[in-house]
Order: C-alpha cells, then structure tokens, then sequence
C-alpha cells in the first residue's frame, strides 16, 4: 500500500509520502552506510534507522497532527543524509 517518490539532491534521499505510514518506514532495496542521518522535515527531528536485509527500516514517532503546519500535513518528507548515488536505484 506504500506509495513512495524520491528525489536526491547534494548526498541526500529525500522520500515523500503522501500518507503517514504508522510506526515504521521501509524502503525497500535501499541500504544505507553507517552514519548516516535520517530526519523528518517540517520538524527536523533525527529518526532511528537500521538496514534490514536489502531494506532500511525507519522508525517513527507516534502521528500528532498539531506537530505539522497544515501545509505539511499533504505529504510527508524523509531527508536520509550521506547516501550516495550507489546505495539505491539498483
């Protein structure tokens, strides 16, 4: 049911989810190497990651709407920070 978009720009992935996707983001076929950074833009908060097989795993915190202007509440926007051209679109 995941609908994901992505775009990549300056060592960074950005994934833009039309839907809050609950507890936990995967993307599959992507990992990712150590230290790198995953955030949620609109608050800027650092996310917990980890690769789980061939996937990343993002976990997230629980859903508050009043966290989010409403012009953000359309889509949502993962920033993973230090990923290279190599680590996705295999």
């Amino acid at each position: 049911f995941k609908e994901l978009f992505f775009t990549h720009k300056d060592g960074a992935l950005y994934v833009l989810v039309p839907k809050w996707p609950g507890r936990r983001l995967l993307i599959r076929n992507l990992n990712v190497p150590a230290g790198t950074h995953a955030t949620l833009l609109g608050d800027g908060r650092e996310l917990p990651w980890k690769n789980a097989g061939p996937d990343v795993a993002i976990e997230l915190p629980d859903y508050d709407p009043a966290a989010f202007a409403l012009e953000h509440q359309y889509a949502y926007v993962f920033k993973i920070a230090g990923v290279k051209g190599r680590d996705f679109g295999r």
